[in-house]
């Protein structure tokens, strides 16, 4: 239900902006005259919007829209070796707050109490020191970034 220029909870002017200008477009799998129109909102923390049209009628028919969890930004991690540091970034909303959970592993967090970030000091002075040349990461490239 729409109020007040929101609907089930997002800015109806957020899903017109993917809409008329989509970062990605996929035509539907099962149904070829649905088309699907991506595009990441900045205000929802780089989440991806992923809005589904049907293109055979006059105007064009809204299916449903939803958050996209399979083109959700990927974490960020940042090593700084000047400062000792590493920072794990689970996604790019501001830190509002922030927490020393144990000696210098400090946790961010967002305006809903939600965890955001990671940070842990001293790598190098650790009882168990972290050797920033033997970390590995496995990463994913969303369809979204690969159409970048």
């Amino acid at each position: 239900m729409r109020h007040n220029g929101v609907w089930r909870g997002l800015r109806i002017a957020r899903i017109e902006r993917i809409l008329s200008s989509p970062e990605l477009v996929e035509l539907g799998r099962v149904d070829p005259d649905l088309e699907h129109r991506l595009g990441q909102n900045k205000e929802y923390g780089g989440r991806v919007l992923r809005v589904i049209i049907r293109t055979n009628t006059t105007p064009l028919r809204l299916i449903t829209f939803y958050f996209d969890r399979a083109e959700e930004p990927i974490m960020k991690l940042k090593i700084d070796e000047e400062s000792d540091a590493l920072h794990l970034c689970l996604t790019d909303g501001p830190a509002v707050e922030s927490e020393e959970v144990a000696p210098g592993i400090i946790l961010d967090y967002d305006a809903d109490d939600q965890v955001i970030g990671v940070e842990i000091l001293y790598l190098s002075k650790r009882h168990h020191p972290i050797d920033l040349m033997d970390i590995q990461l496995e990463t994913r490239r969303t369809k979204l970034a690969e159409s970048a």
